[in-house]
């Protein structure tokens, strides 16, 4: 929301991981809290009496999750922050795991999980699952939307196999060969142990709580003119997905926009000097800076797929976003004299992405030809794909698929009799540079 003075109101999301003090910005507006008690340790049976048997033990709890929306508060105050550290695990048989620490914000508390109790577990089953954050996805911990809060661990086993711990992180539990496993995410329970009974007892060790949070959404009024502008991309490759959101606070958009690439042709009468048989063509590469969009508009989008299997030629298919549409690249095609036309591919103009994915350098070629076959002075001969990605042709055996973004697949030719196939195209992608108001 912009105002009349210039001012703006921002949301910021703070991560608290560690005891102290949290002072409330003077500028703040509003305050909604969420915070998870530490997940408790997992707990040890009873010792069997009976050699060669197995008990099976209780997993930890997970913490408890609070959410408060609008907490009151005052601008400037200073708020003590307690977060709960994760329950130890029992050591000796018939004994409980150790409860979570209580996470607490001012007068808020979020309880640690119960420790796995002592005694043996008649009836032993998998973790259920946490609670979701309601902020959504938060970047700067690799916390993602689908992620859950205080799971509870996975109980012990009498069987080889482990039970599981609830989503996400959760100990699973130990079982007649493996020791449980520690949780390794906010707020949920170590896996319970497992004790086999021989001369002396064999403890298959419970698993650790792990410790509590606090993830408070800060909504702040600043001048906009004091709000760093940042530069975010996403990459858009699953080709079932079907619109993109416009975050917040955004204030300008850039689209690199690649078709999927086209399949090779085949043939199998590749046998007169000048014959050939082309790969695919790489796909329709675009680049826009600056679309027009409005908040948090809804972009249609869809991204071109791999080219079907196919002994003949297949068009690669479309990407598009919003109004903007990239054909796939051309199909395969057999024809005589000259050559046919091969190219590399384009560079993206956003350089170096490959701290968001390894693959996207930026010496990395989008939409490049596949290679082709060629009959010449009585010879056939198969040219390697283009860069980056282009599949090889072949005169034996299968062509080469595309292997990068828009690039085309093989062609395949033989001079006469069977032939193998020609290589796919591959899809396409989508990558989105925009600039958003954010607080650091």
């Amino acid at each position: 929301m912009l105002f009349a003075s210039g001012m703006i109101e921002v949301a910021q999301l703070v991560v608290i991981k560690s005891s102290g003090i949290y002072i409330v910005p003077a500028n703040t507006v509003k305050l909604d809290v969420f915070l998870v008690g530490a997940g408790g340790g997992g707990g040890l049976p009873v010792a069997s009496t009976s050699y060669g048997s197995y008990t099976a033990g209780y997993a930890g709890e997970g913490g408890a999750v609070v959410y408060q929306e609008n907490m009151p508060f005052i601008k400037g105050e200073e708020i003590n922050v307690v977060i709960g550290q994760g329950g130890s695990a029992a050591t000796t048989a018939n004994n409980a795991g150790n409860k979570g620490g209580d996470t607490s914000f001012g007068t808020l508390i979020a309880l640690g999980g119960n420790g796995g109790t002592a005694g043996t577990n008649s009836s032993p089953s998998i973790g259920s699952d946490g609670t979701a954050c309601p902020f959504g996805d938060i970047e700067s911990e690799a916390v993602t939307s689908s992620d859950l809060f205080g799971a509870n661990g996975g109980d012990g086993s009498t069987t080889t196999t482990a039970n599981v711990g609830g989503n996400t992180g959760a100990g699973k539990g130990a079982n007649r060969s493996t020791a449980a496993a520690n949780a390794a995410f906010y707020g949920a329970g170590g896996g319970g142990g497992t004790i086999y009974r021989t001369f002396s007892n064999t403890i298959r060790n419970p698993g650790l709580g792990y410790q509590g949070i606090v993830i408070l959404k800060v909504t702040r009024m600043i001048k906009e003119s004091e709000i760093p502008l940042v530069e975010k991309f996403e990459i858009i490759t699953d080709i079932s997905r079907t619109s993109w959101t416009v975050p917040d606070n955004t204030k300008k958009i850039d689209i690199f926009i690649v078709g999927g690439g086209g399949g090779g042709d085949g043939s199998n009468s590749v046998n007169t000097n000048g014959d050939w048989v082309s790969g695919g063509g790489g796909g329709e590469v675009l680049y826009v800076e600056d679309i027009s969009f409005t908040k948090n508009q809804i972009f249609e989008l869809s991204v071109g797929d791999w080219t079907a299997l196919s002994y003949g030629g297949e068009k690669g298919n479309p990407t598009t976003f919003g109004e903007y549409t990239v054909a796939g690249g051309e199909a395969g095609k057999e024809s005589n004299g000259g050559y046919p036309y091969t190219k590399d591919g384009t560079l993206c103009p956003f350089g170096d992405l490959s701290h968001i994915d390894p693959e996207l350098t930026a010496t990395t070629k989008y939409a490049a030809t596949g290679g082709y076959v060629r009959y010449s002075n009585g010879e056939l001969q198969g040219y390697s794909g283009n860069k980056t990605g282009g599949g090889g042709g072949s005169i034996k055996g299968n062509a080469g698929n595309g292997t990068f973004y828009g690039s085309g697949g093989g062609g395949m030719g033989v001079s006469s009799g069977q032939f193998s196939r020609p290589g796919r195209g591959y899809q396409g992608i989508i990558i989105i540079r925009y600039y958003v108001r954010e607080l650091e």
